[in-house]
């Protein structure tokens, strides 16, 4: 189910039209779930300041730490840096974990 749309033997039971305009794109190419990835950037962007938000990126995790996606990849590892959540992209990771890490 999204947002209220419910989905019965493969046939939805809203239109474009009646889901939420965030979600239209979606119902209009027939898919009735969002994937974790779109899940995440919607939150990241629409509800979490940049400047309060606790999980990072692979890439963000990098650029914290002043080295490489391929260093990051690393330290995960070798157990050094736990992620919350791998995506097909890369991790996740708590802020707090990876500032650990630069002290």
């Amino acid at each position: 189910m999204l947002c209220g749309i419910r989905q019965h033997d493969g046939e939805s039971s809203a239109d474009e039209w009646e889901a939420p305009l965030l979600l239209s794109s979606y119902v209009k190419r027939g898919l009735y779930s969002v994937g974790a990835e779109d899940s995440l950037l919607w939150v990241r962007l629409r509800i979490v300041p940049p400047d309060r938000q606790n999980l990072l990126g692979t890439a963000e995790a990098a650029d914290l730490l002043r080295c490489t996606r391929q260093n990051i990849q690393d330290l995960v590892k070798r157990g050094r840096l736990q992620p919350v959540m791998e995506l097909s992209s890369g991790f996740l990771f708590l802020r707090g974990d990876v500032e650990e890490l630069n002290t």
